[in-house]
């Protein structure tokens, strides 16, 4: 309270000012004092209409934007959250909108050393697993997965401790890791794209452009990135994953090649232990007697040698076993080797199956061929350099037998190298320091939300 006369400061029990004497007016400062209090109350009031205002048109403008990535319903199966931060559980759902995923493209979910992984790249890595697993698995119900509802509302029909919205996060999550890794080791062993394959991935955004903007399904080659793996997913972060995935799989592939050359029977054995139980359902049994074989064969037509096509008699196949016997016989009077056998077949078989490979088929199984050619590739006392002359409904084979080998022998050598690298790869992968901020991942559920 100030004195109207001198300006002094008065306190409020005081009835004169103390420097001039002047007679405190009580009534007329409480009047003083409700002014301004209305005074404040309007602009109060005005600034909560401007708000109010404000909210509306954020409404107006984000109304799509704003909606959840499905409605929340208390579908069974949920299963909460754990708070655990270095485990998928952390959340119980980590569903949200298109605003929030918008605003949380750049927000970096999870690093390995300087490489960083932000929350647009990680809905591609997502949506990528998400689809590849949905098209692979042959029977969804019989894991209790259902793609027209949320992901974050059913347990996971491998593993119930998880939702399928966390398993698949977490397997997109084990990808990232994984193609790091991959990226890293190209990189130290100096492997670098093919030319050709680099000029692909810098075409794919004038292909994206071509095939959905230029046609008028989208607005924008972000809106194509939107559509398939959720909003605020970017054509960058699409082209992230490609270029991972592009130099991850070559170097993949070039692990196994080099595993391929170098395979020891210890592999295969190692590789046939480990998996025996798994083998056994496709009756894939160590010393069961069950063999694969490798031959040749050069196939004599009746149609060729006497070249018609229709009332084929016993005279026309005799001149058919002779022109057989004779290429047989001109072989023998040769080198008599697999290789001349392949030269002939090349020149002579009326086979086009397996002309251009010299007559050979790899890995024959019991009954996979003709009856007369099956007895005589599994008769039991057939070993590798056997020739002889048989006769189908074909026409005259003429046989040489390239080996034998056990059937679970077979398959453990050839998934020997692939089982060796992925575990090595798996090892080094888990070795990795990885940091992961579960807390900050958000996704999109496409097809779940409110139109």
């Amino acid at each position: 309270m100030q004195c109207k006369q001198c300006g002094s400061r008065l306190e409020p029990e005081m009835e004169l000012c103390p420097q001039c004497g002047t007679k405190v007016d009580k009534n007329e400062e409480i009047e003083a004092s409700s002014g301004k209090g209305v005074k404040i109350l309007k602009i109060a009031v005005s600034l909560v209409l401007v708000l109010a205002l404000l909210c509306g048109m954020v409404l107006v403008v984000f109304k799509n934007d704003l909606v959840p990535g499905h409605w929340f319903s208390s579908l069974p199966g949920s299963i909460p959250k754990d708070g655990n931060r270095d485990n998928v559980t952390c959340e119980g759902t980590y569903t949200a909108s298109r605003l929030g995923l918008k605003w949380k493209n750049d927000t970096v979910v999870a690093k390995i050393g300087d490489e960083v992984l932000t929350n647009g790249q990680l809905l591609v890595f997502y949506g990528v697993v998400k689809n590849n697993f949905v098209q692979t698995y042959t029977n969804l119900s019989s894991i209790n997965l259902d793609m027209k509802l949320p992901l974050d509302r059913q347990t996971c029909g491998l593993d119930e401790t998880l939702t399928w919205q966390q398993y698949f996060l977490q397997e997109a999550l084990n990808q990232w890791r994984l193609y790091v890794l991959l990226c890293q080791n190209a990189e130290a062993a100096g492997c670098e794209l093919p030319e050709e394959k680099q000029q692909s991935l810098h075409d794919k955004y004038n292909q994206f452009y071509k095939d959905y903007v230029e046609t008028g399904m989208y607005e924008s080659v972000d809106a194509v990135m939107e559509a398939n793996y959720g909003p605020g997913c970017t054509y960058a972060d699409y082209l992230n994953y490609a270029t991972m995935a592009a130099i991850a799989s070559m170097y993949y592939n070039q692990m196994i090649e080099e595993q391929t050359e170098n395979i020891t029977e210890e592999d295969i054995e190692d590789f046939y232990e480990d998996q025996k139980d798994y083998l056994k359902l496709y009756n894939i049994i160590k010393g069961d007697g069950n063999i694969v074989v490798d031959v040749r064969h050069i196939l004599i037509t009746v149609q060729r040698v006497v070249n018609k096509e229709e009332h084929i008699d016993e005279s026309d196949w005799k001149k058919t076993e002779e022109a057989a016997q004779k290429i047989l016989d001109d072989w023998l009077a040769g080198e008599a080797t697999e290789e001349s056998f392949a030269a002939l077949a090349k020149e002579h078989s009326a086979d086009p199956g397996s002309v251009e490979k010299g007559g050979l088929y790899t890995e024959v199984n019991k009954g996979q061929m003709v009856a007369e050619f099956d007895t005589w590739c599994f008769d039991a006392s057939r070993k590798a350099g056997d020739y002889g002359l048989i006769r189908t409904n074909h026409g005259y084979h003429i046989m040489y037998f390239v080996g034998s080998e056990e059937y679970w022998h077979n398959i453990s050598k050839k998934n020997a190298p692939t089982w060796r690298v992925n575990k090595l790869l798996e090892t080094q992968r888990d070795a990795l320091d990885i940091e992961i901020k579960y807390q900050k991942i958000k996704l999109w559920e496409a097809g779940y939300y409110a139109e």
